[in-house]
């Protein structure tokens, strides 16, 4: 499994969290996502630090192209991130 580092906090509705991160050019991005798809890697606060589960596309260099679980207010549900973004677990 492949998961983002992000920030997140309380979302809108007890089943979603708010989640925001970095794009590979420092570009923020945002959304709401199911709560299953995070783990928290603290107690939950403002900007609480985290791991989002994304899928995972093409690599290039120090380039991954994820596909994220909900789509971003501003650049929808495909970006680019740097590899050292990326945490990989076995499933």
């Amino acid at each position: 499994m492949v998961r983002l580092k992000v920030k997140v906090s309380e979302g809108q509705f007890s089943n979603e969290y708010a989640v925001s991160g970095k794009m590979f050019d420092g570009t923020r991005f945002s959304m709401f996502v199911e709560r299953d798809k995070v783990i928290l890697l603290e107690k939950l606060r403002l900007f609480t630090n985290g791991l989002l589960e994304v899928g995972i596309g093409q690599c290039k260099d120090s380039l991954v192209l994820i596909k994220l679980p909900q789509p971003t207010f501003e650049y929808g549900r495909v970006i680019t991130v740097k590899k050292d973004q990326l945490t990989y677990e076995k499933d």
